[in-house]
């Protein structure tokens, strides 16, 4: 893989490492500098088909309301890898400590060391 290649590896899975640490600490601070201004977010809820959400405000709207709501939200890593500019996650998350996790799986696209795209899907 050429030098130029892995960087973009790199930075797709340094960006998702990002998004993971943002949203264990709710630090919407911290998405605010990993999201682009144009980016979207296809999300899991709410059951069946999800919501998408389109531009920067929407998407930190979005995760302000939802730390609101789950004030103990976390989400595991259970793998990562990146590919070109892309990144798959798979996770393990709870709304909080006492009840059940599920999983998921998200898909981040990166543009220019931001996050443009988040697609995640859910299994309850």
């Amino acid at each position: 893989m050429s030098p130029v290649r892995m960087a973009k590896v790199e930075a797709a899975t340094r960006l998702a490492i990002q998004m993971i640490e943002s949203f264990n600490h709710h630090n919407i601070d911290m998405m605010s500098k990993i999201f682009s201004d144009d980016m979207t977010q296809d999300d899991f809820s709410p059951f069946p088909s999800g919501e998408t959400y389109t531009g920067k405000s929407d998407v930190l709207k979005y995760y302000e309301s939802l730390f609101q709501k789950y004030p103990d939200a976390s989400l595991e890593t259970e793998e990562l890898f990146g590919y070109g500019n892309r990144c798959v996650l798979r996770w393990k998350q709870r709304w909080h400590p006492e009840e059940p996790s599920f999983r998921g799986l998200t898909i981040l696209s990166v543009r220019d060391d931001k996050i443009i795209e988040i697609i995640s899907y859910a299994k309850h």
